[in-house]
């Protein structure tokens, strides 16, 4: 999630500036030189950094920053609190920025830290280069988090692209590019998004209730990608996800295609109702959990559920009934 958020805020910075944007990502390892292992990939992650060509921390967006809560990105779904999931995960943050500033480029360093007002060593200089860009280090990969965390590049490739995937399914995307850096492995996350996803995902607008809601519909190839699930979104992105397994009917582990290859679903819901129920931290919505509310007529999660995966079973009828007439 810490990842998420960085990529996320630089996906942002870029559609603010509105230049055609680039980010790179970079897993960062242990370099201890004791360590020995065949598989170079395997050693520790240490942390990530995130290089993006947007807006950067000008005084508007670093104020912004500074406030704890705020409602600077309210209309893009920013609650104003994700960057302290960083610091759940890491030890402290380091941010470089270089912005247009109105009387030119200014580089704006400082870090961000779990103590005092959470903002150390904040300096603003004229830039030594003549270019726009942010760097932020997710540095000191906490043991209880690192120790669980996905080690490979092509796994973390796949959760970035899935995380993602609604800022990627639109006509206008930056380009993202993963790389380890000890290993110098590197993958375009938008060449892996167009060949697992991108020629496999549609639209679908219906209504639950008197509420428009919209279902990006995707078949994933992907090897990481284990199990059929449906995303509950606010303002593009992710909130919560739920299991597939025993609410379609007929519904396999892995489904195949029209030529026989395996799939597994992933079902992106969206709506406006979703956008005004997120809860600030951005984990849950608030919608009733069952039936029986003490106001008749109430929209509630079941109600939301029941509908989406009506949807679903639709989309996948055609790959379901054929696990259905295999079975008889």
């Amino acid at each position: 999630m810490p990842l998420f958020e960085a990529v996320v805020n630089s996906i942002q910075a870029i559609e603010e500036s509105g230049r055609e944007g680039t980010i790179h990502i970079r897993i960062l390892r242990d370099q201890n030189s004791t360590l020995v292992e065949m598989d170079k990939s395997s050693r520790d992650i240490t942390g990530f950094e995130i290089e993006d060509n947007g807006v950067g921390f000008n005084e508007d967006n670093f104020q912004a920053f500074s406030t704890s809560d705020t409602t600077y990105k309210a209309e893009k779904g920013g609650k104003g609190v994700g960057r302290f999931v960083w610091l759940v995960a890491f030890e402290e943050v380091e941010i470089e920025s270089t912005f247009q500033a109105p009387d030119g480029l200014k580089t704006r360093r400082f870090k961000f830290v779990p103590r005092g007002d959470g903002l150390e060593d904040d300096q603003v200089s004229t830039a030594s280069e003549e270019r726009v860009r942010t760097i932020v280090r997710l540095k000191g990969f906490k043991e209880r988090f690192q120790s669980v965390a996905p080690k490979k590049v092509e796994t973390i490739g796949a959760y970035l692209v899935e995380h993602c995937l609604e800022y990627l399914i639109r006509p206008q995307h930056p380009n993202l590019v993963l790389t380890d850096s000890f290993t110098g492995d590197t993958i375009s996350l938008n060449d892996l998004f167009e060949k697992e996803m991108g020629h496999n995902a549609s639209w679908v607008k219906f209504e639950a209730s008197e509420h428009p809601f919209e279902i990006l519909h995707v078949r994933l190839y992907s090897s990481h990608v284990k199990e059929h699930l449906l995303h509950f979104c606010a303002n593009n992105r992710v909130v919560k996800s739920e299991k597939l397994m025993g609410k379609i009917p007929n519904l396999a582990r892995t489904l195949l295609d029209e030529v026989g290859r395996e799939f597994v679903y992933a079902g992106y819901l969206d709506g406006k109702l979703l956008d005004e129920t997120v809860n600030q931290e951005r984990t849950d919505f608030s919608l009733s959990s069952e039936e029986g509310s003490l106001f008749e007529g109430t929209f509630t999660w079941s109600n939301l559920r029941s509908a989406a995966c009506e949807q679903v079973s639709s989309f996948l009828t055609p790959f379901t009934c054929f696990n259905s007439e295999t079975e008889d």
